[in-house]
């Protein structure tokens, strides 16, 4: 067959299985069984498109020299069409075939389609050659609808080249007020100057922070760009100056990125210093920011200030952990200092368990002879730290006569230490009704923490509580216990309970139990409805065994996604030749099915198939790529086949 006259229409062959007529995608299939090389050649080179698409892609799958070169040629054939030279191309790039760069790029070019391919795009994308740079900018202006794919390529090609001719088309990709270009393609340029990480682009890209007339979505991606690209080379202050507007820009994630790349040259750092009195709060918080990024103790005395005289709370959060990143006696002291401060209470604490080297004997010292304050803010590190040192105080601030915010620092503590002679004293503690809400909810978290077996009658008790908190924490702990009968019945019981979250909190807690729970999530997918039977389904996936076969089958070909493709994959998961069948019957219609959500259920299915090790597996594996609906889930067949010819030796 001339490649000039290759046909649409699929004809049949026989090939090598016996009694079994097939289409030529089957032949191609078993080719790749066989690792036949030349054989998929020859399909390459006479087969009508269709098929010489598929032996393309085994080609590709096979790789070497040979496959490499019938590929080229047919790439270079001026009278193939353009879905085959499309699939030819994706192969050149999947083999990173640089000698099909000039190809490529003449196939951009091609008079018999209205618009470049994606795949010819990716393909120069995958091989990585700059030679296909400035080929790729020429199509950002005029506009073409592939812009994303070129982009992509350009960065993956990752030559800094491509930085120039970028920076000269970035004004014609811009945002214009007469709605000629659009927000996303100026967005994406930016990002992919970021991500080639060229210094040339600083300028630029500062310019654009502080254009106030650009939207704010792009401008966030030019501080974010700025923070990829290592200003200090061949760029310095001098070409950021426009950026230092964007100090007091109301997004914090422009003005914290700004700050952070000002931070990194003398001039910028410099600026900084002069700013961190600024009279714009704004500004001071992210000059904070700044400093501690670069982390200079030089620096500490004036983030010292902010922290304690700063009218701000947001400037002296930033100070706090500024501080911290600084490190040190001095920045311990301050730290320490500010824990009385309770609206930046929780950073400060965070600040303090942050610092290096951990400040431990402080922290231990404070929770006898500090302030309330002081006390929960050193528990609360003390937990984040994981100093095991610190157990025994922390049981001693349980009692009553302890203020709430202590106790309720050191339970938390306690369970991160996971202190198992704290399990007695908290269980008092959630047992009693006199205890506040809160430190309940809180002592059951600390015991799943803990994984104390003897906290579970207690924690079953809790799914009972009025309290929404302390159901749903308790919940959450029983699922870090091992598992008992008990606790599986009290959890499937929860799974009714009035709060979503505590149904969810149940439902995932028995999926923690694995197969234990098992007899349990089949009752409940008697009677679960809507995203409660569909959470169930992948529960029960994960855990099932051949008796579930019946009903995981059932359930894929009745219900809608996810649900169905939840159950496919339990199939799967099993690898038993038992399940031969049902993933046939999946993979094979019904067609209803097939129109609703093709690729996700029938793919998974052929992957099942292919980890069969049996004989009928592999037959229902090579008849779904035969099969005139191949295409639905021609991805997942493809992988299927390859995973057979990898297992049974022939690659």
């Amino acid at each position: 067959m001339s490649p000039r006259s290759r046909p649409g229409s699929r004809t049949v062959y026989r090939v090598g299985l016996p009694g079994l007529i097939v289409v030529p995608q089957a032949d191609v299939a078993l080719m790749r069984f066989y690792q036949d090389v030349d054989g998929l050649c020859r399909i390459l080179e006479r087969a009508d498109r269709y098929t010489a698409a598929y032996a393309a892609e085994f080609l590709a799958d096979i790789g070497g020299p040979t496959a490499a070169d019938a590929l080229l040629r047919c790439l270079r054939d001026p009278a193939e069409d353009r879905l085959l030279v499309a699939a030819v191309a994706r192969c050149l790039g999947q083999l990173g075939e640089r000698r099909a760069v000039p190809d490529l790029i003449a196939a951009l070019h091609r008079d018999d389609w209205s618009f470049p391919p994606d795949e010819v795009i990716r393909a120069l994308g995958d091989v990585g050659d700059p030679r296909a740079v400035q080929p790729l900018l020429d199509m950002l202006i005029p506009y073409t609808p592939q812009w994303r794919e070129v982009l992509e390529a350009i960065v993956r090609i990752g030559d800094a080249s491509a930085v120039p001719g970028l920076l000269a088309a970035l004004w014609d990709l811009l945002p214009r007020a007469d709605g000629s270009s659009g927000d996303a393609l100026g967005t994406e340029a930016v990002r992919t100057l970021g991500r080639l990480g060229s210094p040339r682009a600083a300028g630029a890209l500062a310019f654009l922070v502080a254009s106030s007339a650009m939207p704010s979505g792009l401008r966030r991606a030019a501080a974010e760009a700025l923070r990829q690209i290592d200003v200090t080379i061949a760029s310095g202050y001098g070409r950021l100056t426009f950026a230092e507007a964007a100090l007091s820009d109301p997004d914090q994630r422009i003005s914290e990125a700004i700050a952070e790349v000002l931070s990194s040259t003398p001039g910028g750092l410099q600026r900084l210093r002069w700013s961190v009195s600024n009279a714009d709060p704004a500004v001071r918080r992210s000059v904070c920011h700044g400093l501690g990024t670069e982390g200079d103790p030089e620096d500490l005395p004036a983030l010292r200030i902010r922290l304690s005289e700063d009218a701000n709370p947001t400037v002296r959060r930033a100070a706090a952990h500024a501080i911290a990143r600084i490190g040190g006696h001095e920045a311990m002291a301050a730290l320490v200092e500010a824990l009385g401060d309770g609206e930046i209470h929780e950073d400060v604490t965070h600040a303090l368990a942050a610092l290096q080297p951990p400040p431990a004997a402080r922290l231990l010292t404070l929770l006898t002879d500090g302030t309330d304050q002081q006390r929960h803010g050193a528990a609360t590190a003390l937990g984040l730290l994981g100093d095991r040192r610190a157990a025994p105080k922390l049981l001693g601030l349980l009692p009553d006569a302890t203020a709430l915010l202590v106790r309720t620092a050191a339970v938390d503590a306690l369970g991160r230490l996971r202190h198992l002679p704290a399990a007695t004293p908290l269980i008092g503690l959630l047992t009693d009704p006199e205890t506040p809400g809160s430190l309940r909810a809180r002592a059951a978290c600390a015991l799943g923490r803990l994984g104390a077996p003897e906290a579970e009658p207690a924690l079953r008790a809790a799914l009972g509580e009025p309290i929404e908190s302390i159901r749903l924490r308790a919940a959450e702990a029983l699922g870090m216990l091992p598992g008992s009968p008990q606790a599986v019945d009290s959890l499937a019981q929860a799974t009714t309970d009035r709060s979503r979250d505590v149904q969810a909190a149940a439902l995932q807690a028995l999926g923690n139990f694995g197969a234990t729970a098992r007899p349990a999530l089949r009752t409940l997918l008697a009677t679960a409805e809507g995203w409660l039977r569909s959470d169930v389904v992948s529960l029960l996936a994960q855990c099932a065994d051949i008796d579930d076969l019946d009903t995981l089958t059932a359930i894929a070909i009745e219900d809608d996604m996810p649900a169905g493709r939840h159950a496919v994959d339990g199939i799967a998961r099993l690898r038993d030749p038992r399940t031969i069948n049902a993933l046939r019957r999946i993979v094979e219609g019904p067609e209803e099915l097939g129109c609703r959500f093709p690729g996700d259920l029938r793919g998974a299915a052929l992957r099942g198939l292919s980890r069969i090790d049996d004989p009928a597996a592999a037959r229902a594996v090579l008849e779904y790529y035969m099969s005139d609906v191949g295409d639905v889930a021609h991805g997942a067949a493809r992988e299927a086949v390859n995973t057979l010819a990898g297992r049974t030796g022939s690659t």
